[in-house]
């Protein structure tokens, strides 16, 4: 019984992780959104982020290539959050990073900070990418683990299938983004 139960796969690990890790990205998302920077670096980050998003805006106008951007700039953090030991880490700078454009914004337009924070997590897209990055996070975690109890080769398939999980909802999410996005503009 005992050597039947340590060549299962971390299955029930994976179940436990998941909701942990949107719970943690979610703190790490308002521990970025409650950070203030000084007014120069807040109006630098904010300018550059809006002047990314206005560009995005203008040169990919069609629902499909706008789409394709959005899936394409979140994709590769998304991928990279499957790395062994560095992945969650990857993860979490980019949720800070994301709240911390939330802190800014609220900081050089006088908005109420929870106002856009609420603002932010009534999207569905919003809670798609939350779940596909808990997802990769729990998997980064998952390898870890598995490398230091000698049994990553058994576990692998498993993240790869889990990847092309998260990648799927984020695909998901990209789509719905994009359609708030174009429902928005036309406002």
């Amino acid at each position: 019984m005992e050597k039947r139960k340590e060549e299962q796969n971390f299955f029930p690990l994976r179940i436990k992780l998941i909701p942990i890790m949107l719970i943690l990205l979610i703190i790490i998302f308002n521990m970025g959104a409650f950070t203030s920077l000084n007014e120069s670096d807040a109006r630098d980050l904010y300018d550059q982020t809006r002047g990314f998003l206005e560009k995005l805006l203008k040169e990919k106008n069609s629902f499909d290539n706008m789409t394709y951007a959005i899936f394409f700039h979140n994709t590769p953090i998304i991928l990279s959050g499957i790395i062994p030991f560095f992945g969650i880490i990857t993860i979490f700078t980019s949720y800070y990073t994301s709240g911390l454009f939330i802190g800014v914004t609220a900081q050089v337009t006088g908005e109420n900070r929870i106002k856009l924070i609420t603002y932010t997590f009534s999207f569905i897209h919003t809670w798609l990418e939350l779940i596909s990055a808990s997802i990769v996070a729990s998997e980064s975690f998952i390898l870890s683990y598995s490398l230091l109890k000698k049994r990553f080769n058994s576990e692998i398939l498993y993240s790869f299938a889990m990847a092309f999980l998260a990648v799927s909802i984020m695909a998901l999410a990209a789509t719905v983004e994009t359609f708030y996005i174009q429902q928005f503009i036309k406002k």
